[in-house]
């Protein structure tokens, strides 16, 4: 089954493998401070840990299924959930389906917030929670009341973010993952600490490392740190945060000291020590598992042996929402564009078998007739009159073959519109979440058959 199809699932490597993962990471040496650092989380200690994480919001089936993957694990490991809250996401917007005039579907993008005093460009966990509107469209409806609903008791938007996300599968009836943490709290750890004091002690073999890594898997889209050899300025994985404040990078100079107060580690680090010293398996989706290549490369080269990271595997999966819409293959668009094209340019595409005749024959001579010659260029004058004859006297019949074109046009943006694997969970039925719930339980029930044995 292609990723793109309705019901795909992607687990990898395959679910009776999770439990060797689980007890390879046991027989590995563990980061000196891990349980400081699991203790400072609020994870799991006594048991080994699977987890898997996301940016809040009201995410996709395919985030869903590592969620419900997770969840199949419960019986075997500790589980956890992490909500990347130092991510600038919009988590109050939520694309849905809609039709424009011409019955044509589209996603269209909707703000839930009646009022939002966040700063734009702030990490979700350093802006406040928002007010939900009432107006919410129909089918945009439990999207709305579950960020209205979490709004309660959350403290930041990256909160109420994830909180909602946890009412949507609720309603379908589904348990949650616990405990839930935040990859803010990760800044307040003593192994954060001891990381940012490696890094100021020697800055540039931190970057280079990260650099270097990035290169090495470039479709991973890492952007390059800045790395001022010549003039000892370094960019650090780190940001600068503060509550309704924009972040902002850190740049350090040669034997800078710093204190970790007001700082927060970007994606890469954060992963990376929650693989270092956090857990026993991470789950990643397939976006993750792009930038794990490059957490790897660079922590392996800048820690050197000691950064033995946590296995990881990659689960995900494809849903889709009925909107009524039959597939329409771009190739047809293509092929009915070409077709109106060459009718406008063949009378013989018309029914115009003398038109295309003659066009044919003002074609070889003019392909006959010496350049810049008269013979030719009259030739040249009378095909674009034929041409133009011939437009003019089938405009009804060039005129369907255009409608013709647009309604295919119109089809396959509506059957992109229904392909489209990145609608929220709010927007599906919650048979559906169950049954894909279910679905990545069954693939991994060898995992907890094989552990527990």
């Amino acid at each position: 089954m292609r990723p793109d199809e309705d019901g795909y699932l992607l687990i990898e490597p395959p679910g009776e493998r999770f439990g060797a993962l689980l007890s390879q990471r046991r027989a590995e040496p563990v980061w000196a401070g891990a349980a400081r650092f699991r203790q400072q989380m609020g994870l799991p200690e006594r048991r080994p840990l699977v987890m898997a994480g996301h940016q809040a919001g009201l995410w996709h089936a395919g985030i869903a299924a590592k969620y419900f993957a997770v969840r199949a694990l419960e019986d075997v490991a500790a589980t956890a959930w992490l909500v990347a809250d130092l991510d600038e996401n919009d988590v109050a917007h939520v694309r849905i389906p809609a039709q424009d005039g011409r019955g044509v579907w589209a996603g269209q993008r909707l703000n839930l917030a009646e009022s939002d005093d966040g700063h734009p460009d702030a990490a979700c966990g350093f802006r406040p929670p928002v007010a939900v509107r009432r107006d919410v469209p129909e089918r945009a409806h439990l999207a709305g009341e579950a960020m209205g609903r979490a709004r309660a008791g959350a403290r930041t938007l990256g909160e109420q973010g994830h909180r909602a996300a946890e009412i949507v599968l609720e309603s379908a009836g589904i348990g949650l993952v616990r405990p839930v943490v935040y990859g803010s709290t990760t800044a307040r750890t003593d192994l954060f600490g001891e990381l940012v004091r490696r890094m100021c002690q020697d800055p540039e073999a931190c970057v280079r490392a990260y650099n270097a890594a990035a290169e090495a898997f470039a479709g991973a889209g890492v952007r390059a740190l800045m790395c001022r050899s010549d003039r000892g300025r370094f960019e650090l994985p780190i940001w600068r945060v503060g509550m309704n404040q924009p972040r902002l990078p850190v740049i350090v100079e040669r034997g800078q000291k710093m204190d970790c107060d007001g700082l927060a580690p970007r994606g890469l680090l954060m992963t990376g020590m929650l693989r270092l010293a956090g857990c026993e398996l991470f789950i990643h989706g397939t976006g993750g598992q792009a930038y794990d290549w490059v957490t790897q490369r660079w922590l392996s080269t800048w820690l050197g042996p000691e950064a033995a990271l946590a296995p990881s595997a990659v689960v995900s999966a494809t849903r889709l929402l009925d909107l009524g819409v039959e597939p329409t293959d771009r190739k047809a668009v293509a092929r009915a564009v070409a077709a109106a094209h060459r009718a406008r340019h063949d009378p013989a595409l018309l029914g115009d078998e003398e038109g295309g005749r003659r066009k044919r024959a003002l074609v070889a001579a003019i392909e006959r007739g010496s350049r810049r010659s008269g013979e030719r260029a009259r030739a040249f004058d009378d095909l674009h009159a034929l041409l133009r004859a011939s437009v003019r006297d089938h405009a009804d019949a060039l005129q369907r073959l255009d409608e013709q074109v647009g309604r295919l046009k119109s089809a396959l943006a509506s059957s992109q519109a229904a392909a489209d694997r990145t609608w929220s969970i709010a927007l599906h039925e919650p048979a559906t979440l169950r049954a894909l719930d279910g679905q990545v339980r069954a693939a991994l029930a060898q995992a907890a058959s094989r552990t527990m044995a």
